[in-house]
C-alpha cells in the first residue's frame, strides 16, 4: 500500500512537471522589440531601410560632415558608419577626415 501511494505521487509529480515543461517550451513568446522587417531592420528599435545607402538606419542619427574638416582627431571609440562609403570609423572625426564621406550615422555599419 505504501509503495502504491509513493508510485502514484511520483507519477503525479512527473506528469505535472511534464505539463509545465511543454507549456513553457511551446508557448515561447518573441521578446518585445525583436521583430525585424523584410530587410532585417529592427523597426521597434527605430531602424528603417534606406534604399539609397542600402542599410538599416536610424535617420535621426544621420549627421553631415562639416565644410571645414578637422586636421587631426582624438582617439575616442564612438563608432560611426561613413556614407556613402559604408566604411566603419572609430568616431565621427575620423569618418570626416575621409573626403569620400559626406555623412555618417551613429553605430557600426550593419
Amino acid at each position: 500500500m505504501k509503495n502504491k501511494t509513493l508510485l502514484i505521487i511520483s507519477l503525479t509529480v512527473a506528469v505535472a512537471l511534464l505539463i509545465i515543461f511543454l507549456y513553457y517550451s511551446l508557448n515561447i513568446e518573441k521578446p518585445i522589440g525583436g521583430e525585424r522587417d523584410e530587410y532585417g531592420c529592427l523597426g521597434p528599435a527605430g531602424y528603417t531601410w534606406n534604399e539609397t545607402d542600402q542599410l538599416c538606419v536610424r535617420e535621426w542619427t544621420r549627421e553631415t560632415c562639416p565644410e571645414d574638416r578637422e586636421d587631426f582627431c582624438i582617439t575616442v571609440y564612438e563608432p560611426v558608419c561613413g556614407l556613402p562609403t559604408r566604411k566603419q570609423y572609430s568616431n565621427s572625426c575620423f569618418a570626416c577626415l575621409d573626403l569620400e564621406v559626406k555623412q555618417f550615422i551613429e553605430g557600426e555599419c550593419l
